[in-house]
């Protein structure tokens, strides 16, 4: 049952950006996953390296992965610090703008 609404899920995605219409609503995070795994299938059959949108979109996609893997454990073992998880993570996506951000002068 799983499989087969996974399978439709999928469908769905494909058709919805082959259409390419504004409207159809997609989930981002499966958009994202049908994304990666299209781009790199067809690299795969054409025997071309993936291109680098589709591995930046991998490391993303690892990322949320170990996101979730590290906040299921905190919530596990330590749940008073994953309250601080959200602060850190604006604090350091701020840090890394305002260290790629140009200087002004």
């Amino acid at each position: 049952l799983i499989f087969l609404s996974a399978l439709g899920m999928g469908v769905q995605i494909v058709a919805a950006q082959r259409v390419n219409l504004p409207g159809i609503p997609t989930i981002v995070f499966t958009s994202t996953l049908a994304s990666i795994v299209m781009t790199a299938t067809d690299a795969a059959m054409r025997r071309r390296p993936v291109p680098v949108d589709a591995r930046r979109q991998g490391a993303v996609f690892a990322t949320y992965l170990a996101a979730a893997v590290l906040a299921g454990w905190l919530a596990s073992r330590h749940p008073g610090i994953l309250v601080l998880l959200p602060l850190g993570a604006v604090l350091g996506a701020l840090a890394l703008q305002l260290r790629a951000a140009p200087a002004r002068g």
